[in-house]
């Protein structure tokens, strides 16, 4: 598992902490991880919702799918 510092700091290279905030992490199981995340900016202002991401993947990957999920 990536840990959510290391997707959020992918997420936000710049460090504006204006991207999206993970807000709590837990273990599903054995493949797969869940973040609590709230969007901050457009298109994702006003989102908050539980994503679930492959545990095995790399933050990049990690935060792709969150970023995937939050479109939504």
């Amino acid at each position: 598992m990536a840990s959510p510092q290391s997707i959020q700091a992918i997420g936000d290279a710049a460090n504006t902490m204006h991207v999206y905030h993970i807000l709590q992490s837990i273990k599903v199981d054995g493949t797969y991880d869940a973040h609590y995340v709230q969007g901050i900016v457009h298109p994702y202002a006003g989102k908050a919702k539980w994503c679930q991401t492959t545990s095995a993947e790399t933050a990049t990957n990690q935060n792709a799918e969150i970023v995937a999920e939050l479109v939504l």
